[in-house]
Parts: C-alpha cells; sequence; structure tokens
C-alpha cells in the first residue's frame, strides 16, 4: 500500500467501528496473516493455543529469527517448525495464506514441505527408538509387584 491509500484506510477506519471495522481492516490486509493462526490453519498443531506457545517458546523460526505468534506471515516466508513429537524440525514454505482451518488436503496444498530425505529418516528412527524403549519399560523389572501381579505371579508360582 501507498502512503496516501494508508492513510485513506486510517481515516476510514476511525469513521466505522465495530464489526464493520473489522471486515474493512481484514479485507484490506488480505495478503497478512498471524503465524500462530497460519500453522493451526495448515494444521501443524492441532490448537492455536499450541501453536502460539511453540512461537513464544522460540521455536518457529523465519529466515534463523525467532517468530511471535503474531508475527505476520505472506506468500514465498520460510518456515523452520518443530513436529509435534520433537523428533525433528520441517522446513516449510509458504504457497498460500489460511486464516481459518481447511480440510487436510486443502491444507497441504497451503505450504511446501522441504524437509531432506536424511532429516526424516533420522525422526524415523528416533520414533523407533523410543517406541523400542516403552515397550522394553512396559516388559520389565517394574519395581515392587503391584497386588495384581503378586497374585498373578504367585498363582504361576505355585504347586
Amino acid at each position: 500500500m501507498s502512503r496516501n491509500e494508508e492513510s485513506l484506510v486510517h481515516t476510514l477506519l476511525t469513521c466505522v467501528t465495530g464489526k464493520l471495522k473489522r471486515f474493512l481492516y481484514l479485507s484490506l490486509n488480505d495478503n497478512i496473516v498471524r503465524t500462530d493462526r497460519y500453522l493451526w490453519a495448515i494444521r501443524l498443531f492441532k490448537t492455536r493455543s499450541l501453536a502460539a506457545r511453540e512461537c513464544q517458546a522460540g521455536k518457529v523460526k523465519r529466515h534463523g529469527k525467532n517468530l511471535k505468534p503474531s508475527s505476520k506471515l505472506q506468500v514465498g516466508d520460510h518456515l523452520e517448525v518443530p513436529s509435534p513429537d520433537g523428533t525433528h524440525k520441517r522446513l516449510i514454505e509458504v504457497v498460500e495464506l489460511l486464516e481459518k482451518r481447511v480440510s487436510a488436503p486443502l491444507a497441504q496444498a497451503a505450504y511446501q514441505d522441504h524437509t531432506s530425505a536424511e532429516v526424516l529418516a533420522e525422526a524415523e528412527k528416533r520414533r523407533e527408538d523410543r517406541r523400542t524403549n516403552r515397550e522394553a519399560r512396559q516388559e520389565g523389572d517394574q519395581g515392587r509387584l503391584t497386588k495384581k501381579r503378586r497374585r498373578l505371579w504367585e498363582g504361576r508360582n505355585s504347586f
């Protein structure tokens, strides 16, 4: 927007109030979306508050710099976003701006994933290691037996 257009918009917005003001502001700024809202809309996070929390923690970056939840995104931005399970960081490019949550195929079309195959393979290996570790803990020594496990053990070992 040019300087004259900005002053005209400011004058217009001071004259109107309420929902009409919000509608006019959003329609004039169609090419800008908040970071937390975009990450939620493209289904990288289950809730918008989770997306905002990750942004506030400094885990979402644009060109190596931390993003606030209210930072504005534009088409062509490259983001570094952590995976939900924390195994790797996804490198995505904003292709289309979305403010509302949409179906999965439309959400996937709104960004391009540039995460390398090596990173994805390493993340899968970490997930598998966690899974086997969890299973080993469940099967292995659990410390003191619960009443139920003690009765089962005594039932198997009694003659």
